[in-house]
């Protein structure tokens, strides 16, 4: 994955790797226009001439006080030479090009801090490439570097390194020298470790290491004592090396994808640590030790072989988000409905017999997701999820809705596909606030009129049940947009449809319809797409 900012409470970054180059001195005289620039050559600072498909550079451009220049996205196939006549570029975005090679002349930008050359062609870079000492930042990300030059670790000033998607295989004799580096990507290569070498840039915040052939990590990395982010995921990883519980700046740490069967007991040093994410490995226990960081606010555990939760999760102050979706959990204990603090719940695709009467105490809870297990029916406790505004059931073996869902008044988002339901109960009706439901795949033989008291609605499937008619009262839906009736046994629809005046998609497949019903329907909807 490329560095970029994330939002936590959907997972990942909460800081950014902003290698896009494009810290552009401030001025007035920023020019788009070729022709503009050379109405006066000596006031031009920056020019900005991406996307206008160049391939070369006018003999004329000469522009001596020129600071920043942008020639991404166009034809480049070399590196124009017309740019040596400004020897002042502290900015140059050359990304999206063609470029195969890098002049050795590069060496002559005495004052470049910052070098977009990302997604060229680039197989080598020149030896010279070391004597930009102002270099501040630099993105190669996707190019075909098999190696940097030696003289890559005389960047002392580097701060900011982008060498994702290349096929990398190990650092230059001297990249312990680049110990202004505070943001490294190196996502999408052919490293197998993290040498020792990375515990003496001491300045990092950020390492993006993800997708690589990775088996080890050195120890030295605990030396990072200001490593805010660690990513880790798509690697080969059987362990975790203990010195990560020393890095205690660490705020996130993404080991997702590898071939973990444990997480360190010393990981629970980690006094601020707010995310983790070690889904897709090989766990089997759930990690005692991290229910014992304060501050963990946000954890994926997804995708394991995990079959019990202990109890001490309780001891999760602040999580809110807790992602368990796909693993062996039978049951949860009861101490998991002390996590007051928790907004974001995934369940989905384990071995629950019974929705879980703990869940019922979270108070705060917005999204639970516990698609693909094998619930039979919903508690009546299931009213004191009063804030939750998404509840998805799809895929059990619910048989009916219990008349307490009426309290849940924040719901906006209901699914219940493929699941034993015949019918909805009249205080369903209280559900003003939802917006979209999904019936689909159920065993309806009438159209629950009671859905028509759902203001709100704007999408709503009862696809693959045996429906036989639609009720006049549906022209109640004045907010209803998308209509998914298909494979049904209907043959025809009510003349009220025309009043479904936001109605923009109503699907019929898989229905007995003729085709003078299907001329009448298409009469009676001219504006709305209707799929037969």
């Amino acid at each position: 994955m490329r560095m970029k900012s994330r939002n936590l409470l959907l997972l990942t970054c909460t800081f950014v790797f902003n290698i896009v180059v494009a810290q552009k001195p401030l001025s007035d005289n920023v020019f788009t226009s070729i022709d503009d620039a050379q109405k006066d050559p000596e006031i031009v600072q920056m020019v900005d001439f991406h996307s206008l498909s160049l391939s070369e550079l006018n003999q004329t451009f000469k522009y001596k006080n020129l600071l920043s220049i942008d020639l991404s996205m166009n034809q480049f196939t070399t590196f124009p030479e017309q740019l040596f006549f400004s020897p002042k570029l502290t900015t140059i975005s050359f990304g999206g090009n063609q470029l195969e090679i890098l002049p050795k002349r590069i060496n002559e930008f005495t004052f470049l801090e910052h070098l977009n050359l990302e997604n060229n062609n680039i197989t080598t870079l020149p030896d010279e490439i070391g004597s930009l000492k102002n270099l501040q930042q630099i993105s190669l990300y996707k190019n075909q570097l098999t190696e940097l030059p030696e003289t890559f670790g005389q960047l002392l000033n580097l701060k900011q390194l982008d060498l994702g998607r290349n096929t990398l295989k190990s650092f230059p004799k001297n990249f312990d020298k680049l110990v202004q580096l505070e943001e490294l990507n190196i996502t999408e290569n052919e490293f197998d470790s993290l040498p020792r070498e990375i515990g003496a840039l001491q300045n990092l915040k950020i390492i993006v290491a993800e997708k690589n052939q990775i088996v080890s990590i050195s120890n030295e990395i605990g030396n990072l004592n200001q490593l805010l982010s660690l990513y880790l995921g798509g690697n080969l990883l059987t362990e975790i090396p203990n010195s990560i519980s020393n890095i205690i700046s660490l705020q996130e740490l993404n080991v997702t994808g590898n071939r973990l069967s444990k997480i360190p007991a010393d990981l629970k040093n980690l006094v601020n640590l707010a995310m983790l994410s070690c889904s897709k490995n090989e766990l089997i226990t759930f990690p005692i030790e991290i229910c014992n960081i304060a501050t963990l606010n946000h954890l994926e555990i997804n995708q394991n072989k995990i079959q019990t939760i202990p109890s001490q999760i309780s001891e999760m102050k602040a999580i809110e988000y807790l992602q368990l979706d796909d693993n062996l959990l039978q049951t949860l204990p009861t101490e998991f409905g002390q996590l007051r603090t928790l907004k974001y719940v995934y369940l989905a695709n384990n071995k629950l017999a019974e929705f879980p009467i703990a869940l019922t105490n979270l108070s705060e809870l917005k999204q639970l997701y516990l698609d693909q297990n094998q619930i039979i029916t919903l508690p009546i406790e299931i009213k004191n999820l009063s804030r939750l505004q998404l509840l998805h059931l799809n895929k059990n073996k619910i048989e009916f809705i219990p008349r307490e869902i009426s309290a849940m008044t924040g719901l906006k988002t209901l699914t219940l596909a493929n699941n034993l339901i015949t019918t909805l109960p009249q205080e369903f009706g209280a559900l003003i606030g939802l917006k979209m439901l999904d019936l689909e795949s159920n065993q309806i033989k009438e159209f629950p009129v009671i859905i028509t008291k759902l203001p709100n609605l704007r999408i709503l499937n009862l696809g693959h049940n045996q429906l036989t008619n639609i009720p006049s009262d549906i022209l109640l839906l004045q907010n209803i947009e998308e209509l998914y009736l298909g494979w049904n046994q209907l043959t025809t629809l009510p003349t009220e449809l025309n009043n479904l005046k936001k109605l923009k998609v109503i699907n019929l497949e898989g229905n007995t319809i003729s085709d003078d019903e299907k001329t009448r329907i298409k009469t009676l909807l001219p504006d709305v797409q209707i799929n037969f």
